[in-house]
This record gives C-alpha cells, structure tokens and sequence, in this order.
C-alpha cells in the first residue's frame, strides 16, 4: 500500500439524493510525479482524525463516472476489515 503525504484535507458531511447522511474526504497529495493531485474516497473517524502533514496509508485506485476517470482511495484499515 502506498504512503502519501496529506498536503491538504477535507472532511465533509452530505446528505445522499435519498436523505441518508454520508461523509467524503478529499485529498491533495503528490503523484509519483511530483504533481499535485486530489484523491477521494468516503470519511470517517479515522479520516476526521487525519491532519495536514500527517503520512497515511491508503489504497489508491482509478474509477471512471460518466467517461471521466477520478483517482479515489479506501482506508487500508477498512480494506482490511
């Protein structure tokens, strides 16, 4: 699994088009590329407790909506459950 660097979080509670309340996440990190990218994936304890800076552990992956590909994350605990 790879380690990132936090640069930037974001932990942000929503409400679903069906009325269930749900948290996302947002990252910015830096690509093997020295680029800077966003990640996305869903909150939780664990990612409200995250800060910038801090080195985390996660499970990076591609997923493509509506023809446009987004780089999102799990928790590798989570993972692992």
């Amino acid at each position: 699994m790879p380690s990132i660097k936090i640069l930037k979080i974001t932990n942000k509670d929503e409400t679903s088009k069906a009325g269930k309340p749900y948290s996302k996440c947002s990252i910015k990190t830096l690509d093997k590329n020295g680029q800077e990218v966003w990640i996305g994936g869903w909150g939780n304890s664990t990612t409200k407790g995250w800060h910038e800076g801090d080195q985390v552990d996660l499970d990076i992956y591609q997923e493509v909506f509506n023809d446009k590909t987004y780089l999102k994350f799990r928790d590798v605990k989570e993972r692992n459950m």
